[in-house]
């Protein structure tokens, strides 16, 4: 009966370890869950700055394109205002002499 004994007494031991061991494992499997959660959770939130940045370019591309027509019509308001300028200093030039 010793022997029984003894080796119920090491049985119990093994049990208690591996239930030790079994424990460690469930809270290490439930850190890694919520880093990997949380990990999760940043790549949403950067594909949604990202989104955001891309609705940003996407706004300043239509300003530029905007500026860029303003800044043909001006050239071209420019241009006219030149022409007519000239125009006016040659009609003027007739008074000067």
């Amino acid at each position: 009966m010793g022997i029984n004994s003894k080796q119920i007494q090491e049985l119990t031991h093994v049990a208690s370890d591996v239930e030790k061991t079994i424990n460690n494992m469930s809270e290490t499997m439930n850190n890694a869950i919520a880093m990997s959660d949380k990990t999760m959770q940043d790549y949403i939130a950067t594909g949604k700055n990202v989104n955001e940045i891309m609705d940003g370019i996407s706004e300043i591309n239509q300003i530029s394109s905007e500026n860029a027509r303003s800044v043909e019509e001006i050239a071209s308001a420019a241009e006219h205002l030149n022409k007519m300028t000239d125009a006016l200093n040659t009609k003027l030039s007739v008074f000067r002499t």
